[in-house]
């Protein structure tokens, strides 16, 4: 919560008394982002309106994200051992417009000048210790595949192609991990 402009201590022990009374899940920053404007307000966290709008302009630029995967075989319907084997993963910044990309890291407490990615990191599902890919998700800056294949230059997405030579289930876990803020990282499985 610290990383929001005006918060302090004493602003979020206000918050966090508050959680219950409206039906606030929990006390975490991701939470607080995805309220309504008009919820935020409600909270009444600040004497000074004009805080409350610079919370709201930061709040427009954390990096709230929703994400989908496939997985699948071009032209089959069937998965085999010997198949090429496509993995998408495709992350959304839910706060941007269709037009708008990722910018510039604000915080008063990150010390440096920097463009906000998401990094991916791929392992095998079971143990969790092998890792298999580890890459940043960067947003489609070509003007061309923007028209064709991607209408959002607020989505990122990554794909691998790779044949294994297993039978069976297969398990992965991803974990998608902000390398500029705290509190909005995700981990998910994917089974196939």
């Amino acid at each position: 919560m610290l990383q929001l402009p005006h918060f302090d201590e004493e602003v979020i022990k206000k918050y966090r008394k508050q959680l219950k009374d409206l039906q606030i899940p929990n006390g975490k920053i991701e939470t607080f982002c995805r309220l309504s404007p008009e919820k935020r307000k409600q909270l009444n966290l600040f004497d000074d309106p004009s805080k409350m709008a610079d919370v709201e302009r930061a709040v427009r630029g954390m990096p709230l994200i929703s994400y989908d995967w496939s997985v699948e075989t071009e032209g089959e319907k069937m998965m085999t051992s010997q198949d090429v084997i496509t993995f998408k993963i495709t992350i959304t910044y839910d706060l941007l417009q269709p037009d708008e990309e990722p910018g510039y890291v604000h915080s008063l407490r990150y010390p440096l000048l920097k463009k906000h990615r998401f990094w991916m990191v791929l392992a095998e599902g079971r143990s969790k210790e092998k890792i298999i890919v580890v890459d940043e998700l960067l947003p489609e800056r070509d003007p061309v595949k923007l028209k064709k294949d991607k209408p959002n230059p607020n989505t990122a997405t990554y794909e691998i192609k790779q044949r294994f030579g297993q039978v069976g289930e297969v398990k992965f876990t991803c974990f998608l991990m902000s390398d500029s803020f705290v509190g909005f990282d995700k981990e998910f499985d994917i089974e196939f």
